[in-house]
């Protein structure tokens, strides 16, 4: 499937199976996954936020296929300006995360510091949503394991409240002060 062909696809309402079939496709190679990571970063939000929804699934599959564009998608995290699109690149940088695909040779310290200032920009943003809020977090304390330093800006973020007061980031915040806590 042609980059033009995927735009036109995404650029109407898509559900979960047509994610489901869609991420089947590029796993196949029929859909080329640096045609869906350019859909990413499109002007078009909706198109962008369908291709990033995708690549997450993408992503999260034991084929590797997706580590074909990790350069590009390390590059692009932190230029992210799509709230929808935050989103799903938030969960991806955490998959990449846990399963360790995050090395001196894919992710130098410049991509680090660009990655965690931009992370901690989106947690502290009253306009992000929620779900991204919540991923920052997260990824804020992940990123505390690279970087001592952000740790204790990390504790003095959740003890005074400086993010948004809704119940699941209120809970994700004490989960996380009481392992901040414990070290």
């Amino acid at each position: 499937m042609d980059v033009e062909t995927l735009a036109n696809k995404f650029s109407k309402k898509i559900n979960l199976e047509d994610v489901k079939k869609l991420t089947a496709l590029t796993l196949n190679r029929e859909i080329s996954i640096n045609d869906l990571f350019s859909l990413c970063l499109y002007q078009h939000q909706q198109i962008a936020f369908r291709a990033s929804w995708v690549l997450e699934n993408v992503a999260d599959s034991t084929v590797n296929v997706f580590e074909e564009v990790v350069p590009q998608f390390l590059n692009a995290y932190p230029q992210i300006k799509n709230l929808s699109v935050k989103r799903h690149f938030t969960k991806i940088m955490m998959m990449l995360y846990k399963t360790n695909r995050l090395n001196e040779q894919n992710f130098n310290a410049d991509l680090l510091e660009k990655s965690l200032t931009a992370t901690f920009d989106w947690l502290l943003d009253p306009k992000t949503p929620l779900a991204v809020q919540c991923n920052a977090l997260d990824l804020v304390f992940d990123f505390s394991k690279k970087e001592n330093w952000v740790l204790e800006e990390l504790k003095v973020i959740l003890e005074k409240k400086l993010v948004t007061n809704s119940p699941a980031l209120k809970s994700r915040s004490k989960r996380l002060l009481k392992r901040i806590n414990s070290k």
